[in-house]
């Protein structure tokens, strides 16, 4: 017959570790994972890790009221700790959705409502086929413009499109002339305009 004190020991670190899986599960394998998710995945994976390693071991693996009484109180705590802080996290990040969203309806630009964490870069394909356009550069032309514009050198511009590095003097010759500029710096200044 099994002591109850090491019954509640495995029932509580069974029931952490179904629940670990179970966040890991919907954090990796849903279709639209948010932060809330991983988020959840992280504490639940921590408190079957104490569940499972470190109550045992404060008896030695030896059943006992005390590691009975503390595997139960960590699975209560992380379930509390789960419950709220999810409700937490998620409303904070309606929150800011719905701040987007206002944004949004106000006017303001898609590239002012991004998320300030992630920095924006400026689309470099769009930037040089609006320059192709207005420009009037051959398909040549627009590709050697996007590699300098990404910082490639004349004869890494070269190896990737396959030509001698001459060719792409005379392609980037060219550009400076169609563009009206004299130097690589003034390139940005040009394609922003």
């Amino acid at each position: 017959m099994i002591p109850f004190a090491s019954f509640i020991i495995v029932f509580s670190a069974l029931i952490g570790v179904g629940a670990a899986c179970a966040a890991v599960g919907q954090a990796c394998f849903r279709r639209r994972s948010d932060d809330v998710s991983t988020r959840l995945a992280v504490l639940w994976s921590v408190a079957s890790i104490g569940l499972s390693i470190v109550v045992p071991a404060l008896d030695g693996f030896q059943a006992s009221k005390t590691a009975a009484i503390a595997s139960a109180a960590l699975l209560a705590a992380t379930a509390l700790a789960s419950f709220f802080l999810s409700r937490y996290w998620r409303e904070a990040a309606m929150k800011r959705e719905a701040e987007r969203l206002q944004l949004a309806k106000s006017g303001y630009a898609d590239s002012q409502l991004a998320d300030p964490e992630v920095p924006q870069e400026p689309d470099i394909e769009a930037l040089c086929a609006k320059a192709a356009r207005t420009y009037d550069l051959t398909r040549r032309e627009e590709d050697v413009l996007r590699l300098l514009v990404e910082g490639r050198t004349a004869p890494q511009i070269a190896e990737e499109l396959v030509v001698s590095p001459n060719t792409v003097k005379t392609h980037v010759r060219n550009l400076y002339r169609k563009l009206g500029i004299n130097r690589r710096a003034d390139l940005a200044c040009r394609l922003e305009s």
